[in-house]
């Protein structure tokens, strides 16, 4: 099965690890936008985005789910039902 797989936390991290291991095909990680954090506000990427691109996983960081984002995420092909 090909999937778009969407979150952020660090608690999402598991569900990736165990969707990209049990042989379906994480096409696409849909994540929240790199964001400042710390004294020096460091763009800093979401804990689901690091273990995306740890799993050679291709990553769209949006705060939208606009028209783009949504034509990205069609692009990839996943599979419905």
């Amino acid at each position: 099965m090909r999937l778009v797989f969407a979150g952020t936390p660090r608690a999402a991290v598991p569900s990736l690890v165990r969707l990209h291991a049990s042989g379906h095909e994480v096409a696409l990680v849909v994540t929240r936008a790199d964001a400042p954090t710390g004294r020096k506000r460091q763009l800093t990427p979401s804990p689901v985005a690091r273990e995306a691109e740890g799993l050679g996983i291709p990553t769209l960081r949006t705060n939208r789910l606009d028209e783009e984002a949504t034509a990205r995420i069609a692009a990839v092909g996943p599979t419905s039902g």
